[in-house]
């Protein structure tokens, strides 16, 4: 948040209500970290991004859903839900590592899925050409929310699955 906060914080004095209370709230938090609490936050973060370069070394990528939760209609949204939402893309955005969101279907309620595809540091080549290939073999990024038909001209998916 502390650096989130440094890069906004000329738009967060010049024009905050361009901000939603959300992202408003977070960053005014984020101005009050101390140098001390960053350099030490620092510090672990060292820690975490080593322990995943560890674990990323036995694998190309690592494929997750991209949030644990559905997607929800803008005026449905609830603050409550940013973190849980998040808890797929922050270890990563931590980390630094490199990760793409595909779509990958659809819920119940006709909103995107995402697939998350997170590469080894500095393997963005990969990341993407993995995203690539599952896109070639889908049809789901020529599909629109709220209807599952594909878009005119897009391929169907193997075996004709909706």
């Amino acid at each position: 948040l502390a650096e989130a906060a440094a890069y906004h914080a000329d738009r967060l004095r010049r024009c905050p209500e361009l901000l939603s209370p959300t992202l408003r709230g977070a960053l005014q938090t984020g101005s009050m970290v101390s140098a001390a609490h960053y350099l030490q936050a620092q510090r672990v973060r060292r820690v975490i991004e080593a322990a995943f370069g560890e674990v990323m070394a036995r694998f190309d990528v690592l494929v997750t859903p991209t949030t644990p939760l559905p997607a929800c209609r803008a005026e449905e949204d609830e603050t409550a839900l940013t973190g849980p939402r998040m808890r797929n893309t922050a270890p990563f955005n931590l980390t630094g590592l490199p990760a793409v969101s595909v779509p990958c279907g659809f819920s119940a309620d006709g909103l995107p899925i995402g697939l998350q595809v997170v590469g080894r540091a500095w393997d963005e080549v990969t990341v993407l050409r993995v995203a690539s290939t599952y896109e070639r073999a889908v049809d789901w990024h020529a599909r629109h929310p709220g209807t599952l038909a594909p878009a005119t001209g897009a391929p169907s998916l193997p075996g004709g699955h909706a």
